[in-house]
């Protein structure tokens, strides 16, 4: 089953976000589109199309070379925006609190967090 771990679900703007976890280590190679890998690009792709949403993002673990000082985001001609966010995992609900400001969102009653596969941190 195509299920991606995390959805933010904003229901009062018929809003969606993907957000898939991967547990690698990046590189700061922007020519090596900085390690991540096709097949991951494809994933999001698919889940975007499953989930009728144009925001997906993959989280991968913050490091001392890529942060979120690095803002890289991927456009698709389709309207697909795959964003990378790196979270701190020593500060996971600063870093899911960040990643909404991003989005624009903040924690609301209209808002439902559901992870599919892995437990969330409380955010608010």
């Amino acid at each position: 089953a195509l299920r991606p771990d995390i959805v933010i679900t904003q229901e009062d703007q018929n809003r969606r976000i993907i957000l898939d976890t991967k547990w690698k280590e990046l590189t700061d190679k922007p020519s090596d589109n900085y390690g991540i890998i096709q097949a991951d690009m494809y994933q999001m792709y698919a889940y975007s199309k499953k989930y009728q949403t144009s925001e997906v993002c993959l989280l991968y673990p913050k490091t001392k070379d890529m942060n979120n000082d690095k803002n890289i985001l991927y456009k698709g001609n389709d309207n697909v925006n795959v964003r990378v966010f790196f979270v701190d995992v020593c500060r996971i609900e600063d870093s899911l609190n960040h990643l909404l400001s991003i989005y624009s969102l903040k924690q609301e009653e209209s808002m439902h967090i559901h992870s599919l596969t892995h437990p969330v941190a409380a955010i608010g």
